[in-house]
């Protein structure tokens, strides 16, 4: 199968800071990212801590804010997006060059406002009714420590979303 192709269905859509920037290279490295992507996840994990790791753990929680609001560059623009497993896609006035290759930001976190970059590929371009475009993106993970990272980021995240939906059906 080519590795450009789609190959499942959105795990999780949301409504993300984003922004595509064509033809540059990641600016942080693949630890970095690594790390940050296990820090959301296990964030969003439930947990019940006692007094002092509650205590601690909302200390860290602030640490992380202000680390993730020092290195924010320019805000980005709010976007839709659909997460499937190694690809991202979204709605943008302008049609890109299928091909292309560039950088993804995205803030995946309201809680962590961490910027991420993956860098990515074009693998499609669909032009819509509207005179918009959707492109859809493959993420090139620089190793498989990473690939695995924003899989179990991105697993854990759809996990969550099909626990809200059962809860807002047995209301």
């Amino acid at each position: 199968m080519n590795p450009d192709e789609k190959t499942s269905a959105p795990l999780w859509q949301a409504e993300l800071p984003f922004a595509w920037q064509s033809g540059r290279p990641v600016r942080r490295s693949a630890r970095e990212t690594g790390a940050l992507l296990q820090i959301l996840h296990d964030y969003d994990q439930p947990a019940e801590p006692d007094a002092a790791q509650g205590l601690l753990q909302a200390k860290l929680d602030v640490l992380l804010l202000w680390l993730a609001q020092s290195q924010r560059n320019e805000p980005l623009t709010p976007c839709a997006l659909e997460f499937a497993v190694g690809e991202l896609s979204w709605i943008q006035a302008d049609a890109l060059v299928v091909g292309a290759e560039g950088v993804v930001i995205c803030e995946l976190s309201a809680a962590l406002p961490a910027q991420f970059e993956f860098a990515a590929r074009i693998t499609a371009c669909l032009a819509l009714a509207d005179g918009r475009s959707r492109v859809t993106a493959r993420l090139i993970f620089s190793d498989e420590e990473q690939d695995e990272a924003f899989a179990r980021f991105l697993f854990g995240r759809h996990r969550q979303c099909l626990r809200q939906h059962k809860q807002e059906q047995a209301c």
